[in-house]
Order: C-alpha cells, then structure tokens, then sequence
C-alpha cells in the first residue's frame, strides 16, 4: 500500500481520509449497542457471519434508528395520553416525565432489542 504525503513547514503528514460510510460499533446509537450485545451473548455465529457478509453494521444502525424513531413516537403518545397533572410544578414535570422515559425504554428494549433473530 503506498501512501501519499503532503509536505507542510519541513513536516510529512500523510495523505489519510476516512470513509464517510464507514460504520463501526462506536457510531453506533444506544439501542444499536445494546442490540448488538444481545446478539453477541445470545448468537455470536450470526454476529460473524453477518460480520462476514458485511450487513451487521447497517443493520444495526437501521434496528438503533428504528428503536429511537419508535420511542419518540411513543413518549409523544404517552405525554398526550397522560399530560403532567401540574406543568407549573417542574421537579414533578421532571419525574413524570422520567417515568414515562422509562416505560417507553422497557416497552422498546422488549419489543425491538431483546428479540431473537
């Protein structure tokens, strides 16, 4: 492999780009990485065999997207559904609505994550 450099101030520096569509665990979203640690405990030959094929990453950030997509559709929903009963008070507008954060985390970890392949 021969790389190319660029001379600046008597200094090489080499010519190095990174693939714009280069998609790696660390660009992955939360629910990307928890979905892939799923995989892994709970399949890790189809982890390698999609590695292999090179489909695991792009399925991955379409399953993260897809999960973010459909937890914030569902807190919108839950917030319509059942509004803070006293928007003046914010520490209880603040709890309330962690509570539903974390029910829409449960009903997306249960429905999209952890779901066998």
């Amino acid at each position: 492999m021969k790389i190319n450099y660029t001379e600046k101030d008597g200094i090489l520096y080499p010519n190095l780009q990174v693939d714009a569509n280069c998609k790696t665990y660390s660009t992955l979203g939360r629910f990307g990485k928890m979905k892939y640690e799923f995989m892994n405990e709970s399949n890790r030959f189809k982890v390698i065999a999609m590695e292999i094929e090179g489909t695991l990453w792009s399925y991955l950030h379409n399953i993260d997207n897809q999960a973010m997509d459909y937890a914030y559709d569902l807190e919108k929903q839950m917030l319509k559904a059942n509004p803070p009963s006293d928007p003046s008070d914010i520490l209880a507008t603040a709890r309330h609505r962690r509570q539903i954060i974390s029910c829409v985390d449960e009903i997306v970890l249960a429905e999209i994550i952890y779901v066998p392949n």
